[in-house]
């Protein structure tokens, strides 16, 4: 099954892309997005549920399998919204 492209299925301007680690910093984008004002949303809830443990289980699938099936599945959002991310850098632990 393909995964249409997000762009496609949401009316222009009505999505915003942030990686998880960068709410914090993104927070006035947040707000300015919903339209709210920033002193209404609390920064520090963004460092409530931080990653605890990385388990490494992905690194233990054939990275060849994964990367066609990351490539077949992922490849089309992770290019339009994070170019210069890869498969690599995930598996590497760089977020």
């Amino acid at each position: 099954m393909r995964i249409p492209s997000l762009n496609a299925m949401l009316p222009e301007g009505r999505s915003l892309i942030i990686r998880t680690h960068e709410i914090y910093d993104k927070i006035e984008d947040i707000a300015n997005f919903l339209c709210i004002p920033v002193e209404s949303l609390d920064r520090e809830m963004a460092l409530t549920f931080p990653k605890v443990k990385n388990h490494n289980i992905l690194q233990e699938v054939n990275y060849d399998f994964l990367n066609s099936r990351f490539n077949q599945h992922c490849s089309e959002l992770m290019n339009q919204f994070f170019p210069n991310y890869t498969l690599g850098d995930f598996l590497e632990g760089n977020y």
